[in-house]
């Protein structure tokens, strides 16, 4: 092989060498891109997450606090009613008694 022929392929050694490289480097920062994108990325999804979950909590705590005025609202007058049938029952009672006992006392 001629000095030259040596030369030419010494230098494409060298030039495949540099095209390796380069693709290499290349390759990292598309990598390291990739990779910052993705945290981009995860980041974004959950705050978008965070955000999602915030408004059904917060519509869940409407519905928490309607339904308890609700139940509450319910109890109370089931409460209601009960004092009145009691106090209804209480005055025929009183009856019953006073109605007994001024007929002993005849």
């Amino acid at each position: 092989m001629s000095r030259e022929s040596i030369l030419k392929v010494m230098e494409a050694e060298a030039k495949a060498d540099r095209l390796v490289e380069d693709a290499r480097a290349l390759a990292r920062k598309r990598v390291e891109e990739a990779a910052r994108q993705a945290e981009l990325l995860c980041a974004e999804v959950e705050q978008r997450t965070a955000d999602e979950i915030s408004v059904t909590l917060e519509k869940i705590r409407e519905k928490t606090v309607a339904l308890s005025e609700k139940t509450l609202a319910e109890a109370e007058a089931e409460a209601q009613e009960i004092r009145d049938r009691a106090a209804l029952s209480r005055r025929a009672a009183e009856k019953i008694i006073i109605g007994g006992l001024h007929r002993k006392c005849r």
